[in-house]
């Protein structure tokens, strides 16, 4: 500025790197207007033609691609290889940058060959011009281990990310951003492999780097915040991870990339912390803005879309809403299918999710099939000893019990279990519901006392260091079994007590029309029943003492304000009507 050369071509390279500076904090929109003025001053010099301006072009597509505009992005890239080739330089680093960039956007929309033909040409590239250790390699090595990871494999996947790794170790450059983002991606893979320490650890490196380099508020930083929140998610620290999702919303938000597919995981995974937590409807909320941002970006027929029908699927799943839950798996296996991602985890996860599905409809032999293509795609992909591959076990066990095969039960539980015990996921409430069912197969069995232990176990797990519970349907479900326990010991209080928390909380969280909800409200209202018919009397005027004893039997304590109100509800004519009026009562006055 000073010299009065602001207009010239070297003013035009530091545009073009101080927009590469912003890039990299996340600054999209500061980082494309340097872009645009670099190309101004390239396009008013006749310079659009040279491989500085290609840079240009290049950064801006990474901008586009930063902010989901795939099209865009390809065409700028495209465009920049468009001057290499007429310059003659198709066989230069440069041009293998513009390759990988364009693989890139590829594995983005699906076509896994073309960008693995993409990708190997710039590595093919790259080794000719003797370039083996540059970052430009650990780049291409790095996304080559993306899209073995998009299409399932961990393991290759891991193998791509370590070759890229010695590549910045080589060069003492683990701590430049680009490291970060590998880092990242290592910490992704071994999550996914279970490998949930070796994650951690590549995760809060990462997070180091970008806290040094100011790059808090990158995408690619929220993006380990995500992947930090899901970890801490699986170990069963709900609170802790709500604190990191949020954060990882926020960021994507702030970065102004809040209408990306990273979001959309995002999104999906808070929706998960919702469903765990009880918050069906706050898990419902998060699907829809997730399908928002998915038709934004038009990703309605991608696995996006996909893993947003599987997770609308889980929660109608326990909301009793077969039918739709049904529908919607089918469909998001169609989408699987359709974008050739059937050897992929979560396809698996879709899979496990219907066959949950086919259980509940008592279609055992479909469930059990379905559990088995399941478990095939974990076994193929390496992925066997996995969070996910625990869960599916857990429900392969459960459709064992309901069939009626305790032996074929107690090994899928207790392989479930020794997942969780390597993977220190014990106290998850995944894990709660595996000693859940491990409980009903010893009431199955006649053992009352050994399943009461299981489940005093698992509830253990619900149950935080102040004592509070969540209110999650697993929490129903398990205070349901709790009751069976005492009904079949004939202790009819503390059974009404386990029913009537669980019916609580299956209204709490709009799960009522469930079959284990159902029949929880069969077993409280047949002990409603038995209460009135050892205070009868006749004409069934009931005096306040005489509620007060029916209720104090169901475990109920309530106020004298609450005793007038019952009184005047059932000064009716017939049994029917005062039975009617006292469960009215039960289920729709406060606390």
């Amino acid at each position: 500025e000073s010299a009065g050369t602001i207009g010239s071509l070297n003013a035009a390279i530091v545009r073009r790197h101080l927009g590469l500076v912003f890039l990299l904090q996340g600054d999209l929109d500061g980082a494309m207007a340097k872009f645009d003025e670099a190309w101004e001053i390239y396009d008013a010099s006749g310079a659009t033609g040279t491989s500085d301006a290609a840079d240009v072009l290049r950064y801006k597509g990474d901008v586009h691609a930063q902010r989901q505009d795939f099209d865009g992005a390809m065409e700028l890239y495209k465009a920049t290889a468009r001057v290499y080739e007429e310059n003659g330089h198709a066989d230069v680093p440069d041009y293998a940058d513009c390759l990988w960039r364009m693989a890139r956007i590829r594995s983005y929309k699906g076509s896994f060959r073309e960008a693995s033909e993409l990708l190997f040409q710039a590595m093919w590239i790259y080794r000719k011009a003797g370039a083996d250790h540059s970052l430009e390699m650990a780049s291409c090595l790095r996304l080559i281990g993306i899209v073995d990871f998009q299409q399932g494999d961990c393991q290759s996947a891991l193998s791509w990310y370590r070759e890229a790794w010695e590549v910045y170790t080589a060069r003492d450059l683990e701590e430049c951003p680009d490291a970060a983002a590998l880092l990242k991606n290592l910490g992704g893979a071994y999550r996914k492999a279970g490998d949930l320490d070796k994650a951690t650890e590549m995760l809060d490196q990462a997070w180091k780097v970008y806290e040094k380099a100011g790059a808090t508020q990158s995408p690619a930083a929220a993006s380990v915040i995500r992947h930090q929140g899901v970890i801490l998610m699986i170990r069963g620290d709900l609170d802790d991870a709500l604190v990191k999702l949020q954060l990882a919303h926020d960021t994507m938000r702030s970065s102004g990339t809040e209408n990306s597919t990273e979001n959309i995981s995002v999104l999906l995974y808070l929706g998960e912390l919702r469903f765990l937590q009880g918050d069906l409807v706050g898990a419902l909320r998060e699907c829809a803005e997730a399908w928002r941002i998915c038709k934004e970006v038009k990703h309605e027929g991608s696995p996006d879309a996909a893993m947003i029908l599987v997770a609308l699927g889980r929660v109608q799943q326990l909301q009793g809403d077969f039918k739709q839950a049904l529908e919607n798996l089918k469909q998001a296996s169609d989408l699987y299918r359709s974008a050739g991602k059937t050897r992929t985890d979560d396809y698996a996860r879709a899979l496990s999710v219907l066959a949950t599905v086919y259980r509940s409809l008592n279609n055992y032999e479909m469930a059990l099939g379905t559990y088995n293509q399941t478990w095939s795609i974990y076994d193929d992909i390496g992925m066997t000893h996995s969070f996910d591959a625990a869960d599916v076990l857990r429900g392969w066990g459960t459709t064992f019990i309901k069939m009626g095969d305790f032996e074929f039960a107690s090994a899928k539980l207790q392989a479930s279990w020794e997942i969780h015990e390597q993977l220190g996921t014990t106290s998850s409430l995944q894990a709660a519901s595996v000693l859940r069912q491990m409980g009903m197969i010893h009431k199955s069995k006649g053992d009352l006392d050994a399943a009461s232990e299981k489940f005093r176990q698992a509830w253990a797990i619900h149950v935080d260091e102040d004592g509070h519970t969540e209110h999650s349907v697993e929490a129903a479900h398990l205070q349901s079994s709790m009751g069976d326990v005492e009904l079949a010991k004939g202790q009819y209080q503390p059974a009404a007590k386990h029913f009537f928390e669980a019916w609580s909380i299956f209204r709490a969280t709009h799960c009522e029309r469930h079959p284990t909800a159902q029949r929880a409200l069969r077993h409280l209202r047949d002990e409603a029943l038995r209460a009135f018919s050892a205070f009868e009397s006749e004409g069934w005027q009931f005096q306040l003492g005489d509620l007060a004893n029916i209720l104090g039997k169901l475990g109920l304590q309530v106020s004298s304000k609450d005793l007038e109100e019952i009184v005047r509800l059932a000064h009716l004519k017939s049994e029917a009507q005062c039975y009617e009026a006292f469960l009215e009562w039960v289920f729709t006055a406060p606390g």
